[in-house]
């Protein structure tokens, strides 16, 4: 499709809330957008800053006082601990969809990029 003057390519941003976790080097993360060679060649006009992480921040406590912020995220990560397992959860909605006529499939790593990249 050809875009109207002006809007060659979009700006994207995507923040993303990562404590406890790892996100990719925005740049790296970015460098498929700039170059098109997204499923879609999608490009874009900020391809280094289309990625954006915080993470949240501790609650700070004083001596000798109790802090219910940080008694609440430490049972948060307790909860995310006790979390089941990924490739249970996976299985689960397979069975689940599979019980209702949908078919789906789980996709091997080389499978799921040539499905994204190509």
């Amino acid at each position: 499709p050809n875009p109207a003057p002006g809007m060659e390519k979009p700006l994207v941003r995507v923040k993303v809330e990562h404590t406890g976790f790892h996100i990719p080097a925005p740049q790296r993360f970015g460098e498929a957008f700039g170059q098109g060679q997204t499923a879609e060649n999608w490009r874009v006009a900020n391809p280094d800053d289309i990625l954006k992480g915080w993470k949240r921040q501790k609650a700070r406590q004083q001596v000798g006082q109790k802090n219910p912020a940080a008694a609440e995220e430490e049972e948060e990560e307790e909860e995310i601990l006790e979390a089941p397992e990924i490739e249970k959860l996976v299985m689960d909605e397979l069975a689940s969809a599979s019980d209702k006529g949908h078919k789906l499939q789980v996709l091997s790593r080389s499978d799921l990029s040539d499905a994204v990249f190509k």
